[in-house]
Order: C-alpha cells, then sequence, then structure tokens
C-alpha cells in the first residue's frame, strides 16, 4: 500500500470502487497489487525499448544467493524498484 500511494498518490482515492461491500473505502489489496505489478510492467517494457534489451530479458526472476544452496526469488520491493516505477 505504501509504494502504491507514493506512485499514485491522491488518484489512488480516486479509483471507483463499485461493489464493495464494506463501508470501509479502503482499495482491496488485490487492486493494489494488480495496479503495481501493472506499473512494472511498463517500465519494464519502457527500459527495453530505451536500452534496446529484449523483452524477455526484463522480466526474468531476480535471483539472489540463499543461505543453503541454489538460489531463490526476491519477494520484496526495493527503493530502486520503485525508482523505476516513478520514471
Amino acid at each position: 500500500r505504501e509504494a502504491a500511494l507514493r506512485l499514485f498518490g491522491p488518484q489512488l482515492a480516486e479509483l471507483p470502487m463499485y461493489g464493495l461491500k464494506s463501508k470501509a473505502k479502503q482499495i482491496p489489496q488485490d487492486i493494489i497489487d494488480a495496479l503495481l505489478i501493472g506499473s512494472l510492467a511498463v517500465s519494464r517494457v519502457r527500459l527495453s525499448h530505451s536500452t534496446k534489451a529484449t523483452l524477455e530479458s526484463m522480466f526474468e526472476p531476480k535471483l539472489k544467493p540463499s543461505l543453503g544452496f541454489g538460489a531463490r526469488r526476491r519477494s520484496a520491493w526495493s527503493e530502486s524498484d520503485i525508482r523505476k516505477l516513478q520514471s
């Protein structure tokens, strides 16, 4: 939610919320997640076009070493991810 608020600010509060049974005017987490995933995808497509990199390379999972053997996916938004979304 914090990342979405930083990216979309007051525009997020203006989204229509049809069919919500709750009287709370909080946007469901599924919608927040979809907005963030879509924004990241758009920024990666733009980066691909500006750097002439392939789209496939933009969407490969980033891996980091784990404490055991092998690697695991990153599971958190980094500051650089948020900066990329804002540009």
